[in-house]
């Protein structure tokens, strides 16, 4: 069939389909290069594509403004999804033009943008584009900026962003999101400068029901607190920590209470001085929302690093970098031990629930692989000390599943215990792992368990 005999309907779904291709759409040079095309194939095509505005709906600002004007005017001024990065290489009379076209079309035009994502580089920039920033924004409704550690003192849309849901705030500033009545997804980056005041206008925003924070990587992204203190977020249902040393998600986690949580998930890394990864029985707050007690328990154990995951509700995912404790040369290995074994052990605690039934252990940390003098932390683990007491802080384990490098977590069933204990499913095994196969079946037959082998490798 000719593509000009190609239905206009079927036409139209094809040239929206071909925007979702993201290896061929993704960044504003191949965005603008191949939505072009759609207009020059022929008559019928480019008929179609100009009545539809969705096509030409996703404008980037750092286009020659001649395209940028066309698309906007193709896409009806309307749902509009603007993008800018002012990252220039050009002659600075140039750049100014470009930063004062910038200002012009995000002032005049700020209330048919539906999506805004800025990516602002210098101060220069952040303050020619201060007073457009502090236009009302009526039909917005996701925004995301990355300004790091620029400073500046909007007041962002002068607080006059009625439809605003989502929100990423890439920035050591302390913004006050509290008029965004319908704000209810927000990610903040939270450093030293803006932790206490932040949380604070969290607080504040009484509706946030998805709440991500990220931190620099410092261990005083969450200062100490000058008083101990509570700060509450009533209606969050799923709460992230990510790229925060243990240290600062102790004093987070310690600080704030998620009565409606239904989703927790932690990415630290483990801090040296002190050397304590966090455990959330220690430090978290239980829910007292509709709980689901959890049916599995899922251990992930890597050379440096360790996943921690429940289902139930709340759900929880805890993963702790262990990347710099092997420089820690005088750290006796109980301690790390004792550690791991509190995390995995304890989690059943922080629900306060049932423990899981079903526990699942992949092991991906193979000995051979490391030399003693520069091993990493966890490979430093005596494995079948470990596993034997994760077993013991969980008699009533009904199913055990095992993957990876299974050796050590098999021979850690052999111990007495686990009296609920049915079944043991090894799913696969790394080259160089060994099992006790025969002891294993020893196990089957006297106490009634059922093995299942699968043993490709």
């Amino acid at each position: 069939m000719p593509l000009s005999a190609i239905p206009v309907e079927l036409l139209s779904r094809i040239l929206k389909d071909a925007l979702l291709d993201i290896d061929v759409m993704q960044g504003p040079k191949k965005r603008l290069k191949y939505t072009a095309r759609l207009a020059l194939i022929n008559r019928q095509t480019r008929a179609v594509a100009l009545a539809n505005a969705e096509i030409w709906s996703t404008i980037y600002l750092q286009w020659p403004y001649s395209a940028v004007t066309e698309y906007f005017e193709r896409a009806k001024r309307s749902n509009i999804c603007l993008y800018l990065d002012t990252y220039q290489s050009v002659d600075a009379a140039t750049a100014d033009i470009n930063i004062q076209n910038w200002a012009f079309f995000l002032q005049t035009n700020m209330g048919t943008f539906t999506h805004m994502d800025l990516h602002i580089r210098s101060a220069d920039d952040a303050e020619a584009l201060s007073e457009a920033l502090e236009a009302p924004a009526p039909n917005l409704q996701s925004f995301r900026l990355r300004l790091y550690q620029i400073p500046v003192s909007w007041d962002l849309f002068s607080s006059t962003a009625p439809k605003l849901e989502t929100a990423y705030l890439d920035t050591c500033r302390t913004w006050d999101v509290s008029p965004f009545l319908a704000l209810s997804t927000l990610t903040l980056r939270v450093c030293q400068t803006n932790c206490r005041r932040s949380l604070s206008v969290l607080q504040r925003t009484p509706h946030l029901k998805n709440i991500t924070l990220i931190g620099t990587g410092n261990a005083t992204d969450v200062p100490s607190p000058q008083e101990p203190h509570t700060v509450v977020f009533p209606s969050c249902h799923h709460f992230d920590v990510k790229n925060m040393k243990s240290v600062s998600v102790r004093r987070l986690m310690s600080t704030i209470k998620l009565p409606a949580l239904v989703a927790l998930a932690i990415h630290e890394s483990v801090a040296l001085l002190p050397f304590l990864p966090t455990v959330l029985a220690e430090h978290l707050a239980p829910a007292n929302g509709l709980l689901v007690s959890p049916t599995r328990l899922s251990v992930e154990l890597y050379p440096n690093s360790l996943i921690i995951e429940t289902n139930g509700t709340p759900s929880i995912r805890q993963t702790t970098d262990w990347h710099d404790v092997h420089k820690l040369q005088s750290l006796p290995r109980f301690q790390i031990h004792n550690a791991v074994v509190n995390m995995i052990a304890s989690i059943s605690s922080v629900l306060l629930t049932m423990a899981p039934p079903h526990v699942a252990i992949l092991n991906k940390i193979d000995h051979t692989r490391f030399r003693a003098s520069n091993e990493p932390a966890l490979v430093a683990l005596d494995q079948y000390m470990v596993f034997k007491d994760v077993f013991i802080a969980y008699p009533q384990i009904e199913t055990v599943e095992l993957a990876g490098y299974v050796g050590r977590a098999a021979y850690a069933l052999l111990v007495d215990g686990l009296p609920s204990l049915h079944a043991v499913d090894i799913k696969y095994i790394m080259p160089g792992s060994r099992v006790p196969v025969d002891d294993l079946r020893e196990l089957e037959h006297k106490r009634n368990v059922v093995l299942r082998l699968e043993l490709q490798r």
